[in-house]
């Protein structure tokens, strides 16, 4: 069970970075929690990929 909830947690933040680059939210280098699209560790297309392969 903890597994499940786990992914479940890991693929809704990787959903709201995509939503919160796309909607211009997040479009800078913030301190704090990271930013996998600004930052360059993953593309849009590869965040709702991956988030759909969890």
């Amino acid at each position: 069970m903890f597994i499940v909830v786990l992914f479940m947690q890991i693929t809704t933040n990787v959903i709201n970075d995509h939503g919160d680059y796309v909607h211009v939210i997040d479009r800078f280098v913030s301190h704090g929690f990271a930013r996998l699209i600004v930052k360059g560790e993953a593309t849009t297309r590869e965040s709702i990929y991956y988030s759909t392969c969890v």
